[in-house]
């Protein structure tokens, strides 16, 4: 079976974020020219946007993220999708062997989901798969909104009810232990990003990257002192003793920040 029989691309977006798409499809064409799969941005409202080799699936303006990745997860006929973000750029070719040997890697373990992206990270390598590691549900964002490949079912069976996108992926590892998922990462640069947009303003790597590539986007630019601290709540995670790093939280939270997540 083809790979295209097995496995959707999925950018999951909006119609206030689609000032991200033709970067978004420009980058992923010129990454992975020779793709087969069908490729679909998930978004809310109908688009007259028109791409030779992506198409647009209006899921309906009144469904949050969660419902919509649901309703187009229903109508789609591949076993897999690959899920990612309108804000995550591709940066490097796309190797489709990697994608294969994603996909039976999948097949061979029974994966539910199988993440691109490093962190959170674990340390229990999956036996005979160089680069590969299962992931402990215990804790948050283990199973994420980073690129990844989803079973279908399972990503189905994730969206118990109407929630917000943040609310939506701090639930996420909660649930893959409660539906007893079977779910690893793979750091083989399957699908490498640039991350783009942060509380809706533009980082700064990613401007320089930009820039580098020709490109630009009518965004504000974030300030460097909420970039540093988005940052550091984000990767202090893998460096930062708890300890340590709940008392940098509480710093913040005496100042006005809110947390979705009490992983910390």
């Amino acid at each position: 079976m083809n790979l295209k029989d097995k496995l959707t691309l999925v950018i999951s977006s909006c119609e206030g974020y689609s000032d991200l798409w033709n970067n978004h499809v420009d980058l992923l064409n010129e990454n992975w020219p020779d793709r087969s799969i069908d490729t679909v941005i998930v978004t809310d409202k109908i688009h007259e946007a028109k791409f030779s080799n992506v198409r647009v699936f209006p899921a309906g303006d009144s469904l949050e993220m969660p419902q919509r990745l649901y309703e187009f997860a229903r109508t789609c006929e591949t076993k897999y999708l690959l899920i990612t973000l309108d804000d995550y750029y591709l940066d490097r070719p796309v190797d489709v062997n990697k994608i294969n040997r994603a996909i039976k890697l999948m097949e061979r373990l029974h994966l539910d989901y199988l993440r691109f992206w490093p962190y959170p990270h674990e340390r229990k390598k999956i036996k005979g798969v160089k680069k590969a590691f299962w992931i402990d549900l215990n804790g948050n964002y283990k199973v994420n909104l980073y690129p990844a490949i989803w079973k279908r079912t399972f990503l189905k069976n994730t969206v118990k009810s109407n929630l917000s996108a943040w609310e939506y992926e701090v639930s996420l590892t909660n649930l893959a232990k409660t539906l007893n998922a079977r779910c690893a990462y793979s750091i083989n640069d399957e699908f490498h990003i640039v991350d783009i947009i942060r509380k809706g303003k533009l980082l700064h790597p990613a401007k320089r990257f930009l820039d580098s590539k020709g490109m630009s986007l009518d965004r504000e630019l974030i300030e460097r002192k909420q970039e540093w601290k988005l940052s550091l709540m984000y990767y202090g995670k893998e460096i930062i003793p708890k300890p340590i790093l709940r008392q940098i939280k509480n710093m913040f939270i005496k100042r006005g920040h809110k947390f979705i997540s009490e992983d910390i």
